[in-house]
């Protein structure tokens, strides 16, 4: 009886195994949610909205940013999300030159 046990635990554990491999997080491109990847229109709201949407989703995600250049001002990302986080960057990030973007910025 105690084989049976350990062999019906094994076997659930192997299946939860498979669906854990087999599930492919949900992708959130940054240009499905009004990117424009130009090098001159600020990314920084797209880019704090598609990551908060990709962290209430259960499971969690990836915040692709595809080919093309995007300027993106310095930004703070929160947590407590509901699963993994990932950013993606096929393309380019580009930062202000200035120094004064960045300094005194909330972190």
């Amino acid at each position: 009886m105690g084989s049976k046990f350990v062999q019906f635990v094994c076997l659930v554990l192997l299946l939860v195994s498979i669906v854990k491999v087999g599930a492919q997080q949900a992708v959130f491109d940054v240009m499905n949610h009004g990117g424009v990847a130009d090098g001159k229109t600020d990314n920084s709201k797209v880019f704090t909205d598609v990551w908060n949407q990709a962290c209430q989703n259960n499971g969690g995600g990836v915040v692709l940013f595809s080919t093309g250049t995007y300027f993106v001002e310095p930004v703070v990302l929160y947590g407590g999300c509901k699963g993994p986080i990932g950013v993606q960057i096929e393309g380019t990030l580009l930062a202000p030159e200035e120094l004064e973007s960045s300094v005194n910025i909330d972190h």
